[in-house]
């Protein structure tokens, strides 16, 4: 989910600040008449976003738009550091929005972006919240208006392609017991699902989907070939499939046999070398 700001109008600023967090907390759960951005330079928050889930850790940018509610679902991190900017709406500000939205003058931004290869980003929130402090509304909301176009440039730039490709790879590959949806992994990390899909297409030559599948039957092979002892119901549950029957079929689909011939042809394997 996106959410559309107009660029080429002045903004005042509400708050511009840091908030350290020693004793975990929720994040407030609130609908504001004004927009936040807030990065986290330290810990991490869980909130829903208009009902999408964020997860903001480190070097994260999130994003909550005015007049649509925020919820914090789990406590933060301990010690948790977060710059944040409260700031003014603007005339057809929108929150979804779609392609058609977007034009001169307005920019489409998710509600979360992984921005750890930007430094500029937290460098223009220290200039707002250091401009906003001395009383220099002009020169904050200037600012303001250099992080949205930085944030614009960070969702769907080139160079965060392979950025893009690397966290959804390092994302599945951690977890082989998780079913993500390409909603989930799109929201986790920042951008629209068509772009998550499109650039992991691109760059695995295969969907999102199936790259799942893939590693969960590599994990199986390991399992039905080093674990013996392991049933076949213990290594489906462990991978995250609905059941014994879901894991037989897609690993016979995929390997043309069942998890059961498997160990026993990789069993017979073994006894003929030893």
């Amino acid at each position: 989910m996106n959410s559309l700001f107009r660029t080429d109008v002045y903004r005042g600023i509400h708050i511009a600040n840091q908030n350290r967090f020693p004793t975990p907390i929720k994040h407030p759960s609130r609908t504001l008449s004004e927009h936040i951005i807030s990065y986290v330079c330290r810990g991490g928050w869980v909130l829903t976003v208009n009902g999408e889930r964020i997860c903001a850790t480190a070097d994260c940018i999130f994003i909550q738009p005015a007049n649509v509610p925020h919820i914090g679902l789990e406590k933060c991190v301990p010690d948790t550091h977060t710059l944040f900017v409260h700031f003014d709406t603007a005339p057809e500000d929108r929150t979804p929005c779609t392609e058609d939205d977007v034009r001169e003058g307005f920019l489409s931004l998710p509600h979360l972006l992984h921005v750890q290869s930007r430094p500029e980003v937290k460098k223009l929130l220290l200039q707002i919240i250091e401009e906003h402090t001395k009383g220099n509304a002009v020169k904050a909301s200037a600012y303001l208006n250099i992080l949205l176009a930085e944030l614009s440039e960070c969702s769907e730039s080139d160079g965060s392609r392979e950025s893009l490709y690397r966290g959804i790879k390092q994302m599945i590959d951690a977890a082989p017991d998780k079913n993500f949806s390409n909603l989930e992994i799109a929201s986790r990390l920042g951008v629209s699902v068509r772009y998550a899909e499109t650039v992991f297409k691109e760059q695995a030559k295969t969907t999102i989907h199936r790259y799942q599948l893939s590693c969960k039957l590599q994990k199986a092979r390991f399992f039905l070939e080093y674990y013996p002892s392991m049933t076949i119901v213990e290594i489906a549950l462990s991978l995250g499939f609905y059941d014994e029957y879901h894991f037989s079929r897609c690993f016979k689909k995929e390997l043309g046999l069942s998890p059961t011939a498997y160990r026993n042809t990789h069993r017979k394997t073994i006894d003929r070398v030893l």
